[in-house]
């Protein structure tokens, strides 16, 4: 008879909406997973019972503003940090080390961090090399980047001889995601405003560059040439939003693509649209033998897709060799080009 596994440890950090989101997926999931601690720097949450928050329940952990237990001191089974707090690998590299020196796994949703060597290449051979002296495993992931347009085209790609061409469309009614989202996304923006905050590198999702360098990394593609794109979308007419009217000629969201001319004469190209009324869709469009036409007919709701993913993956990253990895290395079956 097989022992019982003990239960994974497991720490919520950031408790924004998606960190409360997975964190209350974790408090179902007992009794393999357990959670076991808090980390929020806002001031409003500090000293909050977690369960409270998650309206759970009271569980006997009081939110902090840092982590500073091993996993040893709470269970004899593995540990992983939940990590969401920001999406730019540079801001939440201290996080993540401070986390992996004390010898936790750690999933996180900073986008930056699915794809970490086309952010910061430095700072990712830093944060590997410790994880492998810890003996941890790190992986950035989520529904998008993370999975949508990156790991499931890869796996859609195993059924094909060959593949020259990869191309995901994703479109995102803002209307049916958090605010903070529609927010990020310039909903209610003069076009003026949203043009200055573009230019300076403050609007536009973070994720579709890795999840592009992924896909070419993974199937062995050498990215010859990248450009890029972001453009408002305007509303034909007045609308209401989630965050008051906008009237016609107002910012409702963004529209943006990547791609990448690869070597072979591959391409891949990638497009997102997040705007308030738009149609929920994600397509994956493989041009191959045989060439394959992927629809999710509604799409896939961003904050319900990277609570699930985050939250599936626990029992996986204490099962996998340490080091910082991306969803390609989790994911290992995609199309094989012999290089």
């Amino acid at each position: 008879m097989t022992a019982a596994k003990p239960p994974i440890s497991v720490v919520a950090y950031g408790l924004g909406p998606i960190g409360i989101r997975i964190a209350t997926r974790v408090a179902g999931l007992r009794p393999r997973a357990r959670l076991v601690a808090a980390v929020d720097i806002d001031p409003a949450l500090l000293g909050k019972d977690l369960g409270g928050l998650l309206g759970t329940g009271e569980l006997g952990l009081e939110v902090s503003s840092a982590l500073d237990i091993a996993p040893s001191d709470v269970g004899e089974g593995p540990g992983v940090v939940l990590h969401c707090t920001g999406s730019h690998l540079v801001d939440v590299a201290p996080q993540l080390k401070g986390a992996v020196e004390l010898g936790w796994n750690v999933i996180s949703t900073c986008e930056e961090l699915s794809f970490p060597s086309s952010a910061d290449s430095e700072v990712a051979s830093e944060l590997d090399a410790l994880a492998r002296s810890r003996g941890v495993t790190v992986v950035g992931t989520g529904i998008n980047p993370g999975f949508l347009m990156d790991t499931l085209p890869l796996v859609l790609t195993t059924v094909c001889t060959d593949v020259t061409a990869i191309e995901v469309r994703r479109v995102v009614n803002t209307e049916q995601r958090r605010k903070p989202l529609q927010q990020k996304v310039g909903v209610g923006m003069e076009v003026s405003e949203f043009e200055r905050l573009a230019a300076e590198g403050r609007l536009g999702h973070v994720g579709l560059p890795q999840s592009l360098h992924m896909l070419a990394k993974r199937l062995g593609w050498e990215v010859l040439k990248y450009e890029s794109e972001l453009k408002p979308v305007l509303s034909a007419e007045p609308v209401e939003t989630g965050l008051g009217p906008v009237p016609a000629g107002g910012v409702i969201g963004q529209a943006q693509w990547a791609r990448a001319d690869c070597s072979g004469d591959k391409s891949i190209l990638l497009t997102l649209q997040m705007s308030c009324g738009a149609p929920d869709s994600d397509e994956i469009l493989v041009t191959g033998s045989p060439s394959i036409h992927q629809r999710v007919d509604g799409g896939v709701n961003g904050d319900a897709g990277t609570e699930a993913v985050v939250s599936n993956l626990l029992p996986v990253v204490t099962d996998t060799p340490p080091g910082l990895l991306t969803m390609a290395d989790l994911t290992r079956i995609a199309w094989f080009s012999g290089v």
